[in-house]
């Protein structure tokens, strides 16, 4: 998606946002971890799996916990 914003000086700036990070909380606050693992698994980005990493702790899901800090290479956060 894309956001247009319009300075105070009146130039316009264009982002891109990417639609994965609101995807990714939606399936947490609901407690649907297998597609929350599907999802970070399709997109392959290392921030949306510490997002996921972190959110499975916060929702007691240790398996997802466990899958995602393997994806980011966290050994260490594994042991817990």
């Amino acid at each position: 998606t894309r956001v247009t914003l319009r300075r105070s000086d009146g130039a316009v700036v264009v982002m891109s946002v990417s639609p994965y990070p609101s995807m990714l909380e939606r399936f947490c606050s609901a407690n649907e971890w297998e597609p929350a693992l599907r999802l970070c698994r399709y997109v392959k980005s290392k921030q949306l799996w510490a997002v996921l990493a972190a959110m499975a702790v916060a929702g007691k899901e240790l398996h997802t916990a466990e899958v995602a800090y393997a994806a980011i290479e966290e050994v260490d956060k594994l042991l817990f």
